[in-house]
């Protein structure tokens, strides 16, 4: 792969440079840094105020991965002694626990393609407990957020309609699973366009519809829709793996 190793001259010191930095699109990072809204764009305009940015030299060099690359950006910011130690304006080095505290200088002066390294790193060194711990935060937080609402508000209608057409929603009625339709005659009209609709089982959606009111009460209220939630994390993440935890009560109550 090709990168682009580049560095900054100091704008009134002449043969001192005052950051170096990698990239694959030398461009769109020079503007950037111009923009002068994040990482070392910001630091350059709150150090060096009403001061153009000079233009960056640059040296194109083939490299074999992004451990490399990193390796090749190391060197060029203690040869160009834009350390920070030195002087210079680089407060972290690739690839280094300090991009992992980048969070308190603002993730978004990572470049695209370091973010995208280090979150396909962290998938991989990450277990499957943590990366169910993280799917079930991820998911609560979507909840207290209200975001979840927003995209069943969306998508609701979207994927209620096509699990009627598909047959999905009678199969799930069929194997005893709950089904609620909410918009009246909505089910009908699909079914004489062609679809497939549960509205052939007599009383199926009035019944499946009070088990659901039953076991998860008013859907309109936010313990209820909570309370759902849990369940249907607790029926993909336990149900379907074949797993018992002993912290989860929707286990306990099947036990």
């Amino acid at each position: 792969m090709k990168i682009t190793i580049y560095r900054y001259p100091h704008p009134s010191d002449a043969g001192k440079w005052i950051y170096t930095g990698q990239t694959v699109n030398l461009a769109a990072r020079d503007k950037q840094h111009r923009k002068g809204k994040e990482g070392f764009g910001r630091r350059f305009k709150k150090m060096f105020p009403n001061v153009e940015l000079p233009q960056p030299d640059f040296q194109e060099i083939e490299v074999a991965d992004y451990m490399e690359a990193n390796e090749e950006e190391t060197i060029a910011i203690f040869r160009n002694h834009t350390w920070y130690v030195q002087g210079g304006m680089n407060l972290t080095l690739p690839a280094s626990d300090d991009y992992r505290n980048l969070s308190s200088l603002g993730a978004k002066s990572q470049p695209r393609e370091m973010k995208a390294h280090g979150g396909r790193i962290a998938n991989v060194n990450m277990t499957t407990e943590q990366k169910s711990s993280r799917s079930r935060k991820a998911g609560m937080t979507n909840i207290r957020t209200g975001h979840a609402s927003t995209l069943g508000k969306t998508w609701g209608p979207v994927n209620g309609r096509l699990a009627v057409e598909t047959g999905q929603l009678r199969e799930i009625t069929v194997l005893g699973g709950n089904a609620t339709a909410t918009i009246p005659g909505q089910l009908s009209s699909i079914g004489k366009k062609g679809g497939k609709s549960t509205a052939a089982i007599p009383g199926a959606l009035q019944k499946a519809g009070r088990r659901s009111f039953e076991l998860y009460g008013n859907p309109s209220t936010y313990e209820s829709r909570a309370k759902g939630a849990r369940a249907a994390v607790h029926k993909v993440w336990h149900v379907r793996r074949g797993i018992k935890k002993d912290s989860c009560m929707l286990c306990q109550q099947a036990a």
